[in-house]
């Protein structure tokens, strides 16, 4: 049977579910061949185990360091607000060389970050009244938005930062800390413990192979 020429909705019909089956077609061939689609699916997942949906947290974001937080997390926040930004972690009391009260922020097995907030005593059962005051970070994961993370030889950051203005090493505990010319605001840096010092010296600008970033730390009173 013909369709009258004199009536185009048959021909409108037909061309309308060809472009439709071509457009099926076209997506299902792009969503297979873009690797960008399965990345930003890669990075939803991650921002779900973060404990943040990926429309409010993206995956650059989960794992930014800035002058006042760390992912999810800002300073100010108390410990129970800092438990429900991160429904799928476990935060478990933890403690320094000092004995000063920590929490612990883990994923798995893995360390994430360290909260400090004016706990008095780390035997203590964990105070999720208490608002945080200090963040830092040995995880990798984590790095500024210039790329900087715990690993980065100084070398790159210097690249980044400027020149190293000296690194020193604390009288008791024995940390190393680093400091460069242009580094951000409210941020320190740990050095991997490859500080060479001259005697009865506690400030160097001298490094042994392998010098890193060990850590980075952002805390209430440098990055006011």
């Amino acid at each position: 049977m013909h369709s009258n020429p004199a009536d185009p909705v048959p021909r409108i019909l037909i061309v309308v579910g060809v472009v439709l089956a071509l457009a099926v077609v076209l997506v299902s061939s792009l969503e297979e061949k873009n690797p960008a689609s399965v990345d930003a699916f890669a990075r939803s997942e991650v921002n779900r185990e973060i404990g943040e949906p990926g429309a409010s947290l993206s995956f650059e974001d989960s794992k930014l360091i800035t002058r006042s937080s760390i992912g999810p997390i800002c300073l100010g926040m108390t410990l129970d607000q800092a438990k429900r930004a991160l429904p799928g972690a476990k935060l478990q009391r933890a403690t320094d060389g000092d004995g000063i009260a920590l929490v612990v922020v883990k994923l798995g097995d893995d360390d994430q970050f360290f909260l400090y907030a004016e706990e008095a005593d780390s035997n203590a059962p964990i105070q999720w009244n208490s608002k945080i005051f200090m963040m830092y970070t040995f995880n990798s994961f984590y790095r500024t938005a210039d790329g900087v993370h715990p690993g980065s030889s100084i070398y790159d950051v210097a690249r980044v930062y400027g020149p190293v203005v000296e690194a020193s090493v604390t009288e008791i505990e024995a940390r190393e800390y680093i400091t460069f010319s242009r580094q951000p605001p409210g941020l320190t840096f740990r050095l991997n413990y490859t500080g060479i010092y001259s005697a009865n010296s506690r400030q160097t600008t001298k490094f042994g192979p392998g010098a890193k970033i060990l850590g980075i730390q952002t805390d209430y009173w440098t990055a006011r």
